[in-house]
């Protein structure tokens, strides 16, 4: 886990300059995707310009490379294709304000050390090389570090998904991904998958080992490198936890023991800190940081269960 600075000296901007900035952002972004439509669509009628114009285009191929008039039938979609880009980034860039300003404000209402970045996920090699979630196409925002009663947490909301043979993009993985610290080096590598959900996973779904607790096994795929890290992470005190902590997720848990980190996943379908357009438009500041500090109460919730006591990562 990387290490932390505190950054909540960080002048940020006030409600007002923020509806400003958003306001101005929105505008573009309503601009964008007509002029986009517009300039992309130029392309269907240069070919009978270039009819009737041929006798101008005629000359342009006999003092010009080929180039020139694929160049002038190719600008149109080039020029369209990045004011659409322009567009969609617009969308990025209003959730990015907003939450890079009202996170860390409320994220030190519950942890210390904050630091928020909500364009970006964690680095993407240290969640492919768990293996908890097949890996397709992914994509991480609203990323933090920060020290809940002492401890490190990595925070961010993650978005798995593939495209189809003869359909639509399909996400089977959307929620928060969290990476805890708890001070202990653990033997080999042990993963947990609720199995009430989605499938995450295209691998066999059965167990390599099981625990004494029947109830754990039928609710969960074990899969364990070794037996002796099952052993010493699954006690009975720490599976209670865990079903408490599936209980509590609201959504598929996933686990993953490693080194001297526990991963935390949970299968939502949502981001906790969700912000959209129409989200902007309908709800007000004051409502956008209550929905924010119900995501933050659940995150701390499912910490403080898996942290518990004297189980293995209290």
């Amino acid at each position: 886990m990387t290490a932390m600075s505190n950054n909540n000296d960080k002048k940020r901007l006030s409600d007002d300059d923020l509806r400003k900035k958003v306001a101005r952002l929105r505008r573009a972004k309503k601009i964008y995707l007509p002029l986009g439509l517009i300039v992309w669509s130029l392309q269907a009628f240069l070919y009978p310009l270039v009819k009737i114009f041929s006798g101008f285009f005629d000359k342009i191929y006999s003092i010009s490379p080929v180039w020139v008039p694929l160049l002038i039938f190719i600008s149109p979609t080039v020029f369209g294709l990045s004011i659409l880009q322009l567009w969609w980034e617009s969308g990025k860039r209003i959730r990015a304000v907003v939450a890079d300003t009202l996170l860390p404000e409320l994220l030190s209402e519950k942890f210390t050390h904050v630091t928020c970045d909500a364009k970006r996920g964690i680095n993407k090699r240290v969640i492919s090389s768990v293996k908890l979630v097949d890996l397709a196409r992914f994509t991480g925002v609203n990323h933090f570090l920060g020290l809940h009663k002492g401890r490190k947490v990595e925070f961010a909301d993650y978005d798995f998904s593939y495209s189809t043979q003869y359909g639509p993009t399909r996400t089977f993985f959307k929620g928060p991904w969290m990476i805890l610290d708890f001070g202990k080096q653990i033997p080999g590598r042990l993963r947990i998958r609720n199995r009430n959900g989605s499938s995450v996973s295209s691998s066999n779904t059965k167990s390599n080992i099981e625990s004494p607790n029947s109830e754990f096994n039928r609710r969960f795929q074990i899969l364990a490198d070794d037996l002796s890290s099952a052993i010493y992470i699954l006690t009975p005190q720490f599976m209670d936890q865990i079903l408490r902590a599936s209980a509590a997720a609201n959504g598929q848990l996933l686990l993953c023991f490693e080194g001297s980190r526990v991963h935390v996943a949970i299968n939502t379908g949502r981001e906790t800190f969700a912000v959209t357009g129409e989200e902007w438009e309908m709800i007000s500041l004051d409502k956008l940081r209550d929905n924010f500090r119900q995501g933050i109460r659940h995150l701390t919730k499912i910490i403080d269960i898996i942290c518990e006591g004297d189980g293995l990562v209290g």
